[in-house]
């Protein structure tokens, strides 16, 4: 998802990594999962506002969303995966001022739990 990062590491990444899939025929589907994996989505609007293109960003299938919230809740500390809870993933982007992000955040992780009949926080915790 964050092939882009091998150009740019601004927010654009997710843009600039589905042109590079575009430009080598990868299918579409594939091309959308990184370009819609930012946050938990970005409106057209709040695009605009970030310097993006004005385009819906928003991810609308099951493999979009499931990539989108794992990006979440995957950082990286001095070069090591560093896994959080969708709580605190929440807390992260209102850290950073990012509200909406922070909702969209909690909203997937509650459909995704649903799907799953289990909070997927606790999948490979014991």
């Amino acid at each position: 998802m964050d092939i882009g990062r091998a150009k740019t590491h601004g927010l654009d990444h997710a843009i600039v990594g589905a042109e590079i899939l575009r430009k080598r025929g990868i299918d579409e589907r594939i091309c959308l999962i990184v370009e819609r994996h930012l946050g938990a989505g970005i409106l057209a609007p709040e695009a605009a506002e970030i310097g993006l293109p004005q385009k819906d960003m928003m991810p609308q299938t099951l493999a979009e969303k499931i990539v989108s919230h794992a990006d979440n809740l995957i950082i990286e500390v001095e070069r090591h995966p560093v896994r959080m809870t969708a709580a605190e993933a929440r807390n992260r982007a209102m850290e950073k001022g990012f509200q909406k992000m922070a909702e969209r955040i909690g909203q997937t992780h509650g459909e995704l739990s649903s799907l799953a009949g289990l909070d997927i926080d606790e999948i490979g915790r014991s």
